[in-house]
């Protein structure tokens, strides 16, 4: 089962790794480097953790300037 869930993050993370790369770089990162394998793998992983950074200070900014 572990496996399963490993490889279904391995799986989303380089789809969505590769996604920004290729907006990123309008198109031209082709991703066939083996070299670099694991870039798309760990750009999915930072924008994952951005976006519930993003995420937070919006609450945080929500929940400090909401009326008492």
């Amino acid at each position: 089962m572990e496996m399963i869930v490993a490889l279904i993050f391995e799986v989303a993370l380089r789809g969505l790794g590769l996604w920004v790369l290729k907006t990123l770089t309008f198109g031209r990162y082709k991703g066939t480097n083996s070299y670099l394998y694991f870039l798309p793998t760990f750009v999915g992983f930072l924008f994952i953790v951005l976006l519930l950074l993003v995420i937070l200070v919006i609450a945080a900014g929500l929940k400090a300037s909401a009326p008492t």
